[in-house]
């Protein structure tokens, strides 16, 4: 077939001294990472030629990728936009988001004591409606990854099977961070072919540190989950996502052992995010700096044991020595590892009493376009490509934002009014002005280097690693 060339040059030798782009070429590879974006690009799809740094060439050669329901070139496009926007700096974007994240639900049938889930008792929790979710059809043909996130567990949504079944008739892959408390045949078999990857929480590698931890749970069930699901195909990328603590701590290359007998491909450790509110500070990494490297090094090499990638949060390893392998020991043991059953119950009561059972404040210029004292060069993956969308149409600049909404896909608009709004508009310009909002202190994605590519923060102190997300249910809960 004979190739179309779209509103090129007279001069061919231009078209034959640019980069030649292939048609189902790594977007974000070549164009962010590699830096070729600076250069004149040639992208042959199909039997098409286009510049890519012509927009008005690229929209009409989308419209007519829509018009044949190639929804493959339509994604195409939109990562180079995505990509332009970025290069060029666009607060108002012509792109739409790659990556959708999206909260079918926010039940849960477990209580984990690092989580909200373990006092709210899933209090006002619901299933995102057949009918809302048509509000984000529009934009489905430009999406790539959709991930099923949120406060609730995924797989409990009501009608899983059929919304796994439409994201794949847009040609979108799926992915999500589960408890596998829930799986049977039809959905371990509909997982591998709609999923690109997945991501399967667990914090022990024994029955007793596990169901202290994810309460509710049962260990054994978690173990014949996963099994199944591996059952149906080895291709399919799993990882076992563990949230790293005082509890678990000694138990870290347990669970990288657990993870290859089960047949994980990687393992993902985090560090637990504080919360005044939970009382919870003394579980965290950075008050025990030699055990934490200690196990988390073993964790590694249990990994490089049994073949697979492990990895930690590598700011850690860089955190000063304050004391003695045997001394932290002895201050991990020296608090009890879990509360009574009382302080959950006591906490929930004070809530209510503080009328804060579901926080959300509408982000303004004056509360949430704030700056820090920490600057940056580039800008958050997630204003720029990958939004969280919450169970009422709530959407938020990123997916550790449950408190500040900056519109709802269904009385602002619809999803591009508020994806191109007011707030998105200057957050995005106070990154591209190198600055780091003041909300995105002690982030857990900058914290451990997860997924935020983009940014890189160009001064550093290690209070960063505070995150002061709870300041408004601080105040909210005084004098309760």
């Amino acid at each position: 077939m004979q190739k179309k060339y779209l509103v090129f040059p007279d001069d061919m030798e231009v078209i034959m001294s640019s980069y030649q782009l292939s048609s189902w070429f790594n977007v974000k590879k070549t164009l962010l990472e590699e830096h070729r974006i600076q250069e004149p690009l040639i992208w042959t799809y199909r039997d098409t030629t286009v510049d890519i740094h012509d927009r008005d060439v690229l929209t009409k050669f989308q419209r007519h990728l829509m018009d044949e329901y190639d929804l493959e070139g339509v994604k195409i496009i939109n990562e180079i936009f995505v990509e332009l926007d970025n290069f060029e700096k666009r607060t108002i974007l012509t792109s739409y988001p790659v990556n959708l994240q999206i909260e079918h639900t926010n039940i849960c049938n477990a209580k984990c004591i690092m989580c909200s889930h373990c006092f709210t008792k899933n209090h006002g929790a619901k299933n995102m409606s057949d009918t809302d979710l048509k509000g984000l059809e529009e934009i489905l043909p430009y999406v790539k990854h959709v991930t099923l996130h949120g406060m609730g567990e995924p797989f409990l949504y009501f009608n899983i099977i059929e919304i796994l079944k439409m994201y794949h008739s847009y040609g979108i892959k799926v992915t999500c961070n589960t408890n596998a408390s829930i799986m049977n045949e039809e959905l371990a078999e509909l997982i591998h072919k709609c999923f690109y990857d997945i991501a399967v929480s667990c914090d022990a590698c024994t029955k007793e540190t596990y169901e202290h931890i994810r309460k509710g749970l049962s260990f054994n069930k978690f173990i014949d989950n996963v099994k199944l699901l591996r059952s149906k195909g080895k291709k399919l990328h799993m990882r076992l996502s563990a949230v790293a603590m005082r509890q678990n701590l000694q138990e870290l290359p347990g669970i990288v052992f657990l993870a290859a007998e089960l047949g994980f491909q990687e393992v993902l450790f985090v560090d637990v995010t504080t919360q005044r509110l939970l009382e919870n500070e003394k579980d965290c990494l950075l008050l025990y700096p030699v055990a934490a490297k200690y196990y988390l090094k073993k964790a590694e090499e249990e990994g490089s044991r049994w073949g697979i990638s492990v990895k930690i949060p590598d700011y850690i390893m860089s955190v000063p020595n304050t004391s003695s392998l045997e001394d932290d020991i002895i201050k991990i043991q020296s608090t009890p590892f879990y509360k009574e059953d009382g302080f959950t119950e006591n906490l929930y009561k004070r809530y209510e009493q503080a009328k804060f059972i579901d926080p959300l404040v509408h982000a303004t210029e004056e509360n949430f376009v704030v700056p820090s004292e920490y600057t940056c060069n580039g800008i958050c993956d997630f204003v720029l490509e990958r939004p969280f969308i919450n169970v009422n149409g709530d959407v938020f600049m990123c997916c550790t934002n449950w408190m500040h909404t900056i519109g709802n896909i269904y009385k602002d608009g619809g999803f591009k009014a508020v994806w191109n709004g007011e707030i998105m508009r200057s957050i995005r310009k106070m990154f591209y002005d190198g600055y780091v909002p003041k909300y995105c202190v002690g982030c857990i994605f900058l914290r451990n280097n997860m997924m935020c590519k983009r940014i890189r923060l160009t001064n550093f102190t290690e209070a960063f690693y505070q995150h002061n997300y709870d300041d408004e249910v601080s105040k909210l809960l005084e004098g309760y």
